[in-house]
């Protein structure tokens, strides 16, 4: 699965930011744009407290807020860009409200913070932390009302300039609670979609897994079968041999390769009772290792002289062995 940097972490792909646009260059021109507005709103049009100390923090504490919210990040937006975004927003109420004079009735551009804090909240509801964004909204208020209380020994002065940020966010909350349920579904869908098609491959490759061994043993079977449909009479020692190889695929599907099969094919029409064992138990052998045991094998066997053999790959401290036994006693061990 591909992911999106972001950072020393990574956004995997289902995350409902892809939906939505989070991690195009459409949010970097809507900042570069709203940075624009902002610096006229707060260097020209703001009162001479935008360009005091306080004030220049607020404008570089909000601009940085808002780059936090553009950066690449998971969603919902990480904790602690959540946590930075409202201590900007609290900063930023701070810093520009207290340096306001306390008869100003027509706040027009004095007050040009709550724009961006607005912005930054709903920025925050967008990013799926809309709890965040109303803890935002309820301590700017709390800071203005303070300020007021302070100034003139009520609440009143600094709320009626103030009470109508809630508004918007209001409606910016329901919208996004609607569209990050609509793309949780889509995640949704599209995992389940993914999880069918995946289902379907696992199935189609045992299927051909299963068509693969069917045309093995009809190509192992299928002579002595015709011969006997034919009237003939197979030759017994190959019949013991072909269902010898049989009970191999079975017991030992990992060694039913070439050279092996071949090497146990004649000295089983010879005579020779070959037991054949993977004693693994699930572990499975690389490729590499199941030609090496093949080829170990059907060496081993072609020069063994016996009645009986039994070869046998087993696991010993997590290293695939195989080993070769010949009338009960052990003539042949090799690591894999």
């Amino acid at each position: 699965m591909s992911t999106l940097a972001a950072g020393p972490r990574r956004i995997p792909d289902d995350d409902i930011g892809h939906y939505l646009g989070f991690f195009t260059v459409v949010p970097w021109l809507l900042f570069a744009l709203y940075l624009v507005n902002l610096l006229f709103s707060a260097l020209v049009l703001g009162a001479p407290t935008a360009r005091t100390p306080a004030g220049l923090a607020a404008l570089a504490a909000v601009i940085g807020g808002l780059l936090l919210i553009v950066l690449p990040s998971r969603t919902p937006l990480p904790r602690w860009r959540t946590g930075v975004i409202l201590a900007v927003i609290v900063f930023a109420a701070v810093a520009v409200t207290w340096q306001l004079p306390a008869d100003v009735t027509d706040l027009g551009y004095l007050t040009w913070e709550y724009n961006p804090c607005d912005l930054l909240m709903f920025c925050l509801a967008i990013r799926a932390r809309i709890l965040a964004a109303w803890v935002g909204q309820v301590a700017m208020q709390l800071v203005v009302a303070t300020w007021s209380i302070a100034q003139t020994g009520s609440p009143v002065h600094g709320l009626l300039s103030s009470y109508t940020q809630a508004f918007p966010l209001v409606a910016c909350s329901v919208f996004a609670f609607g569209l990050h349920h609509t793309a949780r579904q889509i995640v949704a869908h599209r995992s389940a979609e993914r999880a069918r098609a995946e289902q379907e491959t696992r199935e189609q490759t045992a299927a051909a897994a299963l068509d693969s061994e069917l045309q093995a043993v009809r190509a192992m079977a299928e002579p002595a079968l015709q011969q006997i449909a034919a009237g003939g009479s197979p030759d017994p020692a190959g019949v013991r041999a072909l269902e010898a190889a049989l009970r191999d695929r079975v017991r030992s599907p990992s060694l039913a390769v070439e050279p092996l099969t071949s090497a146990l094919r004649r000295v089983r029409e010879h005579g020779v009772d070959v037991l054949v064992l993977d004693d693994l138990k699930g572990q499975a052998l690389t490729d590499t290792q199941r030609r090496a045991a093949a080829t170990w094998g059907a060496e081993q066997i072609t020069h063994a002289h016996g009645a009986t053999m039994t070869l046998r790959v087993a696991s010993v401290n997590g290293t695939p062995h195989a080993t070769l036994t010949v009338d009960g006693t052990s003539i042949a061990h090799e690591a894999l």
